[in-house]
C-alpha cells in the first residue's frame, strides 16, 4: 500500500469510527464548521480537507438535516478538494449535491449556486467531458447575468474558460467572441498579469490557427512569446505553449526550419514528460510532412503511448496519437499496420465523442480509405463503414438548433480521460 493510499485509508477509518459518536452528538454549528473548512481549504492538504467534510456531512445526511448556506459551501469546497486529490467522480457527486441544495434554497442566481456550478465545470473540463463543462459554465454565467453586483473580474474568467472549452470542441464561432473579450480585459488591466495575458493571447491565436488565419494568429503568438517569464522562474506553460503554437503557424506557412527550432526549444523547456508534450507531436507531424518517417515515428509513438499510459486509450490525446501513427504507417505503405491503429482510434472516438461527431466521422473515413487498400474483405468492410458514416451525417443534418450545436460541439460520454 502506497503512503498516500494508506493515509487516505487511515483518515476514512477514523471518519467511520467517529461517525456514530458524531451522530449521537448535538448537531455541529454550520458557521463554525465552515470557518474550519475554509481554514483547511486554504492550506495545502486536500485529503484532510475533504476528510473533514466527510466526517461532518455524512452524519447530517443520516439525520436528514437540510443543507444550510454554510453546508452548501462546505460541499463545494469538499468537491474541489476531492478533485485536487485525484478523485473527480466523488468530487462531482459532492458538487452536484451543492448545486441541488443551492438551487432549491437560494436560487440559481445566488453566488453559492454560481460557485458550485463553476466548480463542477472545472472538474468536467479537467476530465475532458467538454459538453458538460460548457453547460455548467454557461449556467454559471446565466446566474451571473441575473445579478447587478457582478464585477468583470468575476465574469471574464468564466467567459474565458467557456471560450477555451468551445475551442477544444472546435466550436470556433462560439469561442472567438468570448476569447476576444478575455484578451481585451487582460490588455486593459492595470497592472497587467503577464502570465494571464500570455494565456489569453495564445487562446485567441489558436482560434485563428484552427481556421488557417495565419496572419491573425502569428502576431498573437509572437506577443505571447515576447512576454518575459517572472524573475527567477523557468519559462512558464503559457510561453511554452506560445512556442509550440508559433511553430505550428510557421510550419503551416512554409518556414519549416524555424518551426523545428521552436518545437525543440519548447521541448527543452518542458518540465513534464516530454513524450506527451504538444511540441513532441508537432515536431513529429512536421517530420511526417517532410517524409522523414524514421524521425517522426519515435515522437508520434511516444505521444500516443504516453497519453495511453497516463489516461488510457479513450483519451482525446491518445486518440489523436493513434491517428498520427496510423497515418505514418499508411504513408509508408504498410496498410496492415495502419488499419488496426485506425480501428482503435475509431472505437475510441465512438466512446469519447459519440457517433456522428466530426472527429468520429473523420476517423471513420480514414479507416474506410485504408481498408480499401487491403484485400477484398477490407473493401467490403470499407463500403459498410462508409454507409454507416453517411447515415450518421444525414442524421446530423436533420438535427437543428441546440441539439445540433451540442452534437457538433462534442457531447462527451461519461468517461474519465
Amino acid at each position: 500500500m502506497t503512503g498516500r493510499v494508506q493515509r487516505v485509508a487511515v483518515l476514512l477509518g477514523i471518519s467511520l469510527m467517529l461517525t456514530p459518536a458524531i451522530t449521537r452528538a448535538q448537531p455541529v454549528d454550520p458557521p463554525a464548521a465552515l470557518a474550519r473548512m475554509e481554514t483547511l481549504f486554504a492550506g495545502d492538504d486536500p485529503t484532510e480537507t475533504w476528510a473533514f467534510a466527510h466526517r461532518l456531512l455524512r452524519p447530517r445526511e443520516e439525520r436528514g438535516e437540510p443543507d444550510t448556506p454554510e453546508i452548501i459551501r462546505i460541499r463545494t469546497l469538499a468537491g474541489i478538494a476531492l478533485y485536487q486529490d485525484g478523485l473527480p467522480f466523488r468530487a462531482l457527486d459532492e458538487i452536484e449535491k451543492a448545486i441541488e441544495s443551492a438551487d432549491a434554497l437560494l436560487g440559481p442566481g445566488d453566488l453559492l449556486a454560481i460557485e458550485a456550478r463553476r466548480a463542477a465545470a472545472d472538474v468536467y473540463d479537467g476530465i475532458q467531458r467538454y459538453g458538460e463543462a460548457a453547460e455548467a459554465y454557461s449556467a454559471a454565467l446565466d446566474g451571473m447575468a441575473s445579478r447587478a453586483d457582478i464585477r468583470p473580474d468575476q465574469q471574464v474568467p468564466l467567459q474565458a474558460a467557456l471560450g477555451r472549452v468551445y475551442l477544444r470542441q472546435g466550436q470556433l464561432a462560439e469561442a472567438e467572441p468570448l476569447l476576444t473579450l478575455a484578451l481585451e480585459y487582460q490588455e486593459n488591466l492595470a497592472p497587467q498579469d503577464p502570465l494571464a495575458l500570455a494565456e489569453a493571447l495564445g487562446a485567441l491565436g489558436r482560434v485563428y490557427l484552427a481556421q488557417a488565419q495565419y496572419g491573425q494568429a502569428l502576431p498573437l503568438f509572437e506577443r505571447a512569446l515576447a512576454i518575459p517569464a517572472p524573475d527567477g522562474m523557468s519559462p512558464d506553460a503559457a510561453r511554452r505553449d506560445a512556442m509550440t503554437d508559433l511553430a505550428a503557424t510557421l510550419a503551416a506557412t512554409g518556414d519549416a526550419a524555424e518551426a523545428e527550432r521552436l518545437y525543440r526549444s519548447s521541448l527543452d523547456a518542458s518540465e513534464d514528460d516530454q513524450r506527451i508534450s504538444l511540441a513532441a507531436r508537432g515536431l513529429g507531424l512536421l517530420y511526417l510532412g517532410q517524409g522523414r518517417y524514421d524521425e517522426a515515428e519515435p515522437l508520434l509513438r511516444g505521444y500516443a503511448e504516453g497519453w495511453a499510459d497516463l489516461l488510457g486509450e479513450s483519451c482525446v490525446f491518445a486518440i489523436e496519437g493513434l491517428m498520427d501513427l496510423a497515418r505514418l504507417e499508411a504513408l509508408r505503405g504498410d496498410f496492415t499496420k495502419a488499419v488496426p491503429l485506425y480501428r482503435r482510434a475509431y472505437i475510441g472516438s465512438q466512446t469519447v465523442f459519440g457517433a456522428g461527431h466530426p472527429a468520429t466521422v473523420a476517423t471513420g473515413w480514414s479507416l474506410a480509405r485504408t481498408l480499401i487498400s487491403l484485400d477484398e474483405g477490407g473493401r467490403a468492410e470499407a463500403i459498410l463503414l462508409a454507409r454507416t458514416q453517411l447515415a450518421e451525417l444525414r442524421e446530423r443534418r436533420r438535427l437543428s438548433g441546440a441539439v445540433q450545436s451540442r452534437l457538433t460541439g462534442g457531447f462527451y460520454r461519461n468517461r474519465f480521460c
